[in-house]
């Protein structure tokens, strides 16, 4: 049984990659990446493979959905319980683990904007005796796996007072039991400092990881605004902040860090190249040499992200898996499912290259526009000509001169020195 969640555990996480490369639904993955780093919980702790998949499933079902219901949902999901020791708090001896990151790390942050702290530790202790009584029911008939369930004789009935409010017996609303629901407490009670941090979390993820700027905090402001006014809906805050100028504006591109999955996934989209199950697992125990095992976090805070990813050991790693190997035709596979099949790599063959260099006007014209385009479409930020001349041209064949007049054959050798070398740029690394 252990064998058999441990092949099931690993056949999650090579679905996640797999559907990540899947342009249709790259938005919605995104999303779920997001959302796991921020709702986080660890593979090794809640075990679980069922669990694991319907957390996942949760935050595909409901990316940009409403986040008052998603803290709701998430507080009493089996994999949560288990990750944060809910099904250890009872009334007689209330768990603060859960409590404690809602409000510091799901939430609202452990201060605002001004630097005024959020909460107390009396307020941790308040919700944790709320949030008592949620166990799991492990024997559940089918189709229910393993789901959350509520026993009243392990909720704590004593009246609570969270940020001072009048003293009621307050629990979740779902638990069927007439209480007064402590999430809509947190939410009236701290709307203000809430939106501001989960709109904060939003620009982060999809433009810049440092937020202490005015123009930056000035665009959060503005989405905390939306946020509060939709009622807690996220599609209205996303919608806001991908269609703005500031989102196009030059200054915001390329001012993120890939980190490994959106590396190795966005190398993969800008070469055409699809992903199956088996070359997913490839990609994700290579996403695990670059520090980003999924499903496995460093810790609750989640990955950092931004400057984390690039070391001394991760960025050559990225060279040497990726970058290197492409130029020479393929990506080797790594592992296995533990059914049996080995994972594969990727043989990218000079037919497959040649019909991808193609699609580039200046595939036949002259070659430094051509160099230009591919540097343009491959980089966030165009690389200076001083980085192509010594990183890319100084390592082409000598017949990369004559560019109008090769065949497609003899353009190969440079095709591949000119990606490959591209992608070991440090304009490359940024998305």
């Amino acid at each position: 049984q252990q064998s058999d969640y441990a092949y099931a555990d690993l056949a999650i996480r090579t679905w996640w990659q797999a559907l990540a490369s899947q342009p249709k639904t790259m938005l919605r993955e995104r999303m779920v990446l997001m959302w796991s780093n921020h709702f986080v919980v660890e593979a090794q702790k809640v075990y679980y493979p069922q669990m694991l998949f319907n957390y996942l499933d949760y935050f595909r079902q409901h990316p940009w959905g409403n986040f008052k219901q998603m803290v709701k949902d998430i507080t009493i999901m089996p994999a949560m319980l288990i990750y944060l020791d809910g099904i250890y708090s009872y009334g007689s001896r209330p768990n603060e683990n859960y409590a404690r990151e809602l409000m510091e790390l799901f939430t609202l942050g452990v201060t605002d904007k001004a630097g005024n702290p959020n909460y107390t530790e009396a307020d941790i202790q308040e919700i944790a005796k709320a949030l008592t009584g949620w166990t799991i029911d492990y024997p559940a008939s089918a189709p229910n796996v393993m789901p959350a369930k509520y026993d009243i004789t392990r909720h704590d009935s004593r009246l609570k007072s969270p940020f001072g409010a009048t003293k009621k017996n307050y629990g979740l609303a779902s638990s069927g039991v007439v209480q007064d629901d402590v999430i809509d407490l947190l939410f009236d009670q701290k709307g203000d400092a809430l939106a501001w941090y989960i709109c904060s979390k939003l620009y982060q993820n999809f433009v810049y990881h440092d937020v202490t700027g005015g123009v930056e905090q000035g665009i959060i402001t503005q989405m905390a605004q939306t946020f509060k006014n939709s009622n807690w809906e996220l599609k209205p805050v996303l919608a806001q902040l991908l269609k703005s100028e500031h989102f196009f504006d030059e200054a915001n591109i390329g001012a993120s860090i890939k980190g490994p999955i959106d590396y190795m996934t966005m190398m993969m989209r800008s070469l055409d190249q699809p992903i199956n199950a088996l070359q997913a697992g490839t990609l994700y125990y290579y996403g695990v040499a670059g520090g980003q095992s999924l499903l496995d976090p460093p810790n609750v805070k989640g990955w950092p992200g931004y400057r984390s990813w690039i070391s001394t050991t991760t960025l050559p790693g990225r060279n040497n898996y990726f970058a290197g190997p492409l130029i020479n035709s393929s990506i080797t596979g790594s592992g296995g499912d533990g059914y049996g099949n080995l994972y594969t790599g990727f043989n990218i063959t000079d037919a497959m290259l040649t019909t991808w260099a193609k699609q580039f006007s200046n595939y036949g014209g002259k070659f430094a526009d051509f160099l230009n385009e591919i540097a343009q479409f491959l980089c966030a930020t165009i690389p200076s000509q001083k980085a192509l001349n010594e990183r890319v041209i100084g390592k082409l064949p000598t017949n990369y001169y004559e560019w109008p007049t090769l065949s497609d054959s003899d353009k190969i050798p440079s095709l591949r020195t000119i990606v490959g070398q591209i992608m070991l740029l440090g304009e490359y690394q940024l998305s």
